[in-house]
C-alpha cells in the first residue's frame, strides 16, 4: 500500500488569500524577479502556434482546422521560444499555458521567460494549479469577454520558490502520479472502445480475411438478414414545443443530452422557445453534422432547433431491442459512409432530411443476433457510467494532488518512484479513435 504523503515539519504564514503558509525553507519572491516578458517580434518564417488549456503552446497544425490563422502581417506576431510560458485571453480560467515548440503567437498574448529561479517543470505545475488560478482571478481587466490578465498586475505578485533541486523532484513525482493516473483511465478507455467494437461488429459483416473490406451500403451485411426500408420502420416525428421543456444539446459524442450538462458552448436560442421541436427519450435527430458522425439517439425528453429532423420507430417495432440496434447501427463506420454519400461528404449548410432517409434499405440481424447486441449494450452502458464516474473522482484526485504538492501542503523530498510516461494526448487519442475512424479529416 502507498505510503501517505505528510506536511512538511515547520511552515511560514505567507498571508496571501491564495497561500497562507509554505514550507519554511522556501522563497516568495515576486513574479517580476521569476520571469521576463518576452516581445520579439520579426519572425514570420516561425510556425503559427496556437494557446490550448489542454495541451499547451502547439502548433497550428497540431490543433486542426479549429482555429482562426492569421494570413498575413506575420512579423507584427510575438516569438515564442520552447520552455516559455504564455498568457493567453482565458488564462484566468485555466492557469498559464506551457510552450512545447518555437514559434510565433497573437501579439495580444503575454510570453514569460524564466530565469535561473525557476525550474520549468515545476512551474508548468503550479501555472495550472487551482491555487494560481486563483491568483490569476484577481489580476484580470475588462469586462466579460473581454477580459485578459493584466501583466503588470501579475508581476507584482508573488511565487512561492522550493529550492531548486526541490522543485525538480516536485515535478518528476507529479510526472510520475500524473502517468500513473493517465495510465488507467488510457487502459479503461480502451476496454470501452473494444467493446463498443465487438458490439458494432455484431450490427453488421466484420471485415477479415474471409469478408474482403466492405465496398457498399449492401455489402455490409449477412444475405440471410431481412431488408426492409427506413420509411416503413420509422416515422418522421414533428411536434412543436408547447410546454416548458428543456433545452437539449445533439452531440456526436454523447446523443442527445440536457445542454446543461454539456461543457461545450453550445448556442442557447433567443428570444421565444415555443418553436423549437419536442424531442422524446428514445426519439432519434438527425442533426447539421450526422454525415460526419451518424444520427444520434436521444436519452432524455427535451427541445432542440427546428433545423434538426426527429424520427421514432413506428409502433410494431417499438421495443428496446430495436432501440438499442439501430442506436448502434447509426453511429457505425459503414452507416457514416452510406450518409456521405448523400452528398459526396460536402453538405455544409445543408441537412440530411428525414425524406432521404427514409429511402435507405436497412438490415435487420437474427432474433438472437439482436438479443446478443442489446445484453452487451447493457455491459456497455454500465461500463461508461461507472468510468465516467471513476474519471471525475481520479481527476479530482489528480488537482488536488497537484496543488497540495506545489503549494509545500506535504512533503514529498524523499519519496521514491518509478518513470512513467503516459500523457494526457495519449488519453485523447483513445478518446477520438471512433471519431476518426469515421469521419474524414
Amino acid at each position: 500500500m502507498e505510503e501517505k504523503l505528510k506536511p512538511y515539519s515547520d511552515y511560514k504564514e505567507i498571508k496571501v488569500p491564495w497561500l497562507p503558509t509554505i514550507p519554511d525553507h522556501w522563497s516568495f519572491d515576486k513574479i517580476k524577479h521569476c520571469f521576463a516578458e518576452r516581445v520579439d517580434k520579426g519572425y514570420p518564417n516561425e510556425p503559427l502556434l496556437s494557446s490550448t488549456q489542454s495541451r499547451g503552446v502547439i502548433p497550428q497544425s497540431m490543433y486542426g482546422n479549429r482555429v482562426v490563422s492569421a494570413q498575413k502581417d506575420l512579423h507584427l506576431l510575438k516569438l515564442v521560444e520552447v520552455d516559455d510560458f504564455v498568457i493567453s485571453l482565458r488564462s484566468f480560467q485555466g492557469g498559464i499555458e506551457y510552450a512545447h515548440y518555437r514559434g510565433i503567437i497573437s501579439p495580444a498574448y503575454t510570453i514569460m521567460k524564466a530565469n535561473d529561479k525557476i525550474e520549468t517543470p515545476y512551474f508548468r505545475y503550479l501555472a495550472k494549479s487551482v491555487d494560481f488560478i486563483q491568483l490569476l482571478q484577481t489580476c484580470v481587466t475588462g469586462i466579460r469577454e473581454g477580459q485578459n490578465i493584466d501583466f503588470k498586475l501579475l508581476k507584482k505578485n508573488h511565487l512561492p520558490i522550493p529550492p531548486r533541486r526541490e522543485q525538480v523532484q516536485i515535478a518528476n513525482f507529479l510526472d510520475y502520479k500524473v502517468a500513473m493516473i493517465n495510465q488507467f483511465i488510457k487502459d479503461k478507455k480502451q476496454e470501452i472502445c473494444l467493446l463498443k467494437e465487438q458490439i458494432e461488429h455484431l450490427c453488421y459483416i466484420e471485415t477479415s480475411i474471409e469478408n474482403p473490406p466492405i465496398k457498399s451500403w449492401e455489402s455490409a451485411f449477412d444475405k440471410s438478414w431481412s431488408k426492409i426500408k427506413a420509411k416503413h420502420l420509422f416515422n418522421e416525428v414533428n411536434i412543436k414545443n408547447c410546454g416548458k421543456e428543456e433545452l437539449l444539446a445533439v452531440t456526436q459524442d454523447r446523443g442527445v443530452v440536457f445542454k446543461k450538462d454539456c461543457n461545450q458552448n453550445y448556442v442557447t436560442p433567443s428570444g421565444s422557445l415555443e418553436g423549437l421541436k419536442l424531442v422524446c427519450k428514445g426519439d432519434f435527430v438527425i442533426s447539421l453534422r450526422s454525415f460526419q458522425g451518424g444520427i444520434e439517439y436521444s436519452f432524455c425528453q427535451g427541445i432542440v432547433s427546428p433545423a434538426y429532423n426527429i424520427f421514432r420507430l413506428k409502433p410494431k417495432f417499438e421495443s428496446e431491442v430495436f432501440n438499442t440496434y439501430f442506436r448502434i447501427l447509426f453511429k457505425t463506420k459503414p452507416f457514416i459512409e452510406l450518409l456521405k454519400s448523400l452528398g459526396g461528404g460536402i453538405r455544409d449548410g445543408k441537412n440530411i432530411s428525414f425524406s432521404e432517409f427514409a429511402q435507405f434499405e436497412m438490415a435487420i440481424p437474427s432474433d438472437e443476433q439482436l438479443k446478443t447486441i442489446q445484453k452487451l449494450s447493457k455491459v456497455l452502458d454500465a461500463l461508461q457510467t461507472n468510468s465516467s464516474r471513476l474519471f471525475a473522482a481520479m481527476n479530482d484526485y489528480k488537482t488536488s494532488l497537484i496543488s497540495d504538492v506545489v503549494t509545500g501542503k506535504v512533503d514529498v523530498r524523499n519519496v521514491a518512484f518509478e518513470k512513467i510516461d503516459v500523457s494526457e494526448e495519449e488519453i485523447e487519442e483513445v478518446e477520438e479513435t471512433e471519431e476518426l475512424e469515421n469521419s474524414e479529416k
